[in-house]
């Protein structure tokens, strides 16, 4: 009996130990002092990122130790889902600790992305610094992480790219020369799906006619948060929609996402040959995607903050939140939507722009008069509420709230917003020029809560955006609608009975 017990007392410590094992993800360590010879332990480093990526599986983790690696990689394997009955988990290639791994592109005979992941799922890139890819001829497209067909799960994290560029000499339509940072492009039959893109910093990225981050076509659930895009020559965050990138156009939107707590600034088009001077950069767009929420962005220094809009004609970019962002001392328009002329483009409608601060936007002093909020062509059913818009009028600043240079759209709603400037306001609807309040009271868009008076934000100059003591926004916006968990600040939207006004709620203690 004894020797029975013995025996099953060692039968289950071996199946407790296999079982354990099956579990056990290997780490693996490339160094530019490796060899692909040794085993991929961190005392023999493996020499090459992309022979560690050919040997890794589900749920094994490549760490990059610190040096300058000159490869492009790719990912011929998925990872999977995590059960904890066997071997499964991503697939991550990542800095290893708080070394410095270097993806550099300065040496590649070709444009190939850098990292490019395509019909493959539970991927996870982190940590790298990627850059130094540019190319000199016209339909190249050098791109930093390029992820497309179908692919589920994928995060890109805390990776730094820059100095990816199109240098090419334009033909006479300005066209061609395109560049991105990250691109996703769902271009298969299923969809793109579980996508995050989450703190990553995008910086000196020279795009011509594309994007720093842009999620385009068959993308169905995505999070782009707390990133920091800056210092790029065309468009920051872009979430695009009916330009044929998958085949059938009922999926061809990018929709179901979140864009928050990104801090986007720089973004203009001045200096970009394929704007011939003009500025028309948005720090974050959404150009024919759908059901979208943007909130807690901080956006400024921009050609023009937010943007929603279509580009396609008979195309409509709908159910677009936008939420407890502070949007300031962009050139043009602090939010621009709708069609950008007559004939050609599509709408935006039944769409939500709540709980934002808008100050001192239409900074530039030609007399364009973007105003605070901009409606361009075929605007309807949108609602603005809640929000504060103030302006500073000076060589720096223009006295308009609201433009609308056309008489389209319908069924747009103004209530329960703030106004103020220091100097004679001026709204422009449905092409009328408005310069006394009692007027814009009495226009058909405007509900009775509109207000204007000083918000008493504590410092626009040291960026508090916060309520000061008696601030007419205290206590005065209308929560009906979705204002989302949290303000500005990360604080819980609504402290009292009744919401406040603009971005940030005041605590109540």
């Amino acid at each position: 009996m004894k020797h029975r017990k013995f025996c099953h007392w060692l039968f289950s410590i071996l199946l407790l130990f296999a079982t354990s094992s099956m579990v056990w993800a290997d780490d693996f360590h490339v160094s530019t002092k490796g060899d692909d010879s040794a085993d991929g332990s961190v005392g023999r480093p493996w020499k090459t990122i992309q022979f560690a990526i050919d040997k890794a599986s589900a749920g094994d983790t490549v760490h990059i130790h610190e040096g300058t690696y000159r490869e492009s990689l790719s990912f011929n394997k998925s990872g999977n889902a995590k059960t904890g009955n066997a071997k499964t988990g991503a697939i991550t290639i990542s800095n290893f600790k708080n070394e410095r791994a270097v993806l550099d592109g300065s040496n590649n005979d070709d444009v190939s992305p850098m990292i490019e992941i395509n019909n493959q799922s539970f991927i996870n890139v982190q940590g790298l610094v990627i850059g130094n890819l540019k190319t000199d001829k016209l339909n190249e497209t050098p791109v930093g992480i390029m992820v497309s067909g179908a692919c589920r799960e994928i995060k890109i994290e805390n990776c730094k790219i820059h100095n990816i560029a199109s240098v090419a000499k334009l033909n006479k339509r300005l066209k061609g020369r395109n560049a991105h940072g990250i691109a996703v492009y769902g271009n298969g039959m299923s969809s793109i799906s579980g996508l995050g893109i989450v703190g990553n910093e995008l910086s000196d990225l020279t795009l011509g006619s594309s994007e720093a981050i842009v999620v385009n076509g068959n993308v169905d659930g995505f999070e782009i948060f707390g990133n920091i895009v800056h210092d790029c020559d065309n468009i920051g965050i872009d979430c695009i929609g009916f330009e044929g990138t998958a085949a059938k156009g009922g999926i061809d939107q990018a929709r179901n996402g979140i864009v928050a707590e990104n801090h986007v600034y720089n973004i203009a088009t001045a200096k970009n040959p394929s704007y011939d001077g003009g500025s028309a950069a948005a720090g974050i767009y959404v150009d024919g995607g759908r059901d979208i929420v943007i909130e807690r962005n901080r956006v400024h220094d921009c050609d023009f903050g937010v943007e929603v809009a279509s580009e396609h004609k008979g195309k409509v970019t709908s159910g677009i939140v936008v939420r407890n962002n502070v949007i300031f001392n962009n050139l043009l328009a602090g939010l621009i939507m709708g069609g950008y002329n007559k004939k050609n483009t599509g709408d935006a409608e039944n769409c939500l722009v709540i709980n934002n601060t808008f100050f001192n936007n239409d900074t530039r002093t030609t007399g364009d008069e973007w105003g605070q909020i901009c409606l361009q062509y075929r605007v309807s059913n949108c609602v603005f509420a809640n929000n504060i818009l103030q302006h500073e009028t000076s060589k720096d600043g223009s006295n308009i709230f609201i433009v609308q240079w056309n008489k389209t759209g319908k069924n747009n709603k103004f209530d329960h917003n703030q106004y103020f400037g220091s100097a004679d306001p001026v709204w422009v609807l449905g092409d009328e020029w408005i310069d006394q309040w009692s007027d814009f009271q009495k226009h058909e868009w405007t509900g009775d809560k509109e207000a204007f008076g000083d918000p008493k934000l504590v410092s626009p100059a040291k960026k508090d955006w916060s309520l000061g003591k008696g601030s007419p926004c205290l206590d005065s916006g209308n929560a009906d609608a979705k204002i989302g968990d949290k303000d500005f600040a990360g604080n819980k939207r609504k402290q009292g009975d009744v919401v406040d006004r603009g971005a940030v709620e005041t605590i109540v203690k």
